[in-house]
């Protein structure tokens, strides 16, 4: 018994036509399969892939991975990076292994953000373990693909906090988003709790901000880049 394309009902297949089963797979789901087998190290009590400390030089400036991807026409200037917190999960089918076009891309590159896959904060667990699984996964998956590989720290709710960290590396930059306008206090506080169990688990060296400077101080060196839409704002300013 197996499912049809759309995994809503159930079909029997006869001998001569049965295929593996990563055939009956949607196609987003055969391409997150092979990240399963990757040669990476486990670690930690969920079993989250460990990834690869970045040991190059930060760039200049980052550009979106979608401007990138889904345009040819302006190509990365010399020690541009690539970010991808400016992305959504649309943009990441088409960076799943089978797409050489992406790859292609980013080589040469000195700098590549890790795939952000966002945290839930009132969702399930699995859900988010799902989502560093990909992070992490897809990290390795670059960074065995010759790409330079910026880590990338998210996390949803408090409870996430004990393992939102699990398969980063330490004493390596690590990258996080930071966008707090209309943020309430609650959501500040979680901020803040996250970035420093952060810093006191990991002891980022730098902490790379892609965003709005940190309205607190942490216990390691941080270094800011402005987001897209910061700079487009400032370009709007500048017209006026």
């Amino acid at each position: 018994m197996i499912f049809t394309e759309d995994w809503s009902t159930p079909c029997r297949v006869g001998r001569k036509k049965k295929r593996g089963i990563l055939e009956h797979m949607p196609e987003h789901i055969r391409r997150i399969a092979p990240l399963q087998s990757g040669s990476y190290i486990l670690c930690g009590p969920r079993e989250l892939p460990q990834v690869p400390p970045f040991t190059g030089d930060l760039p200049e400036s980052f550009r979106p991975m979608r401007s990138i991807v889904l345009s040819a026409k302006r190509p990365l200037a010399p020690g541009e990076g690539v970010s991808t917190f400016d992305d959504d999960s649309t943009l990441w089918a088409r960076c799943l292994p089978g797409h050489e076009r992406v790859l292609k891309i980013l080589e040469g590159c000195p700098c590549v953000m890790a795939p952000d896959f966002t945290l839930g904060v009132d969702v399930h667990s699995s859900y988010n373990m799902l989502m560093l699984f990909l992070n992490r996964a897809m990290a390795n998956y670059w960074h065995d693909c010759g790409i330079p590989i910026l880590p990338t720290a998210s996390w949803g709710g408090y409870d996430s906090l004990p393992y939102a960290f699990d398969g980063l590396p330490s004493h390596s930059p690590i990258a996080i988003s930071h966008g707090v306008v209309g943020r309430h206090w609650a959501e500040k506080q979680l901020f803040r709790a996250a970035v420093e169990r952060l810093v006191a688990t990991r002891r980022p060296a730098p902490l790379v901000v892609y965003g709005f400077e940190l309205p607190f101080s942490v216990d390691c060196d941080v270094c800011y880049y402005p987001s897209f839409i910061e700079r487009l704002r400032s370009l709007g300013k500048g017209a006026r």
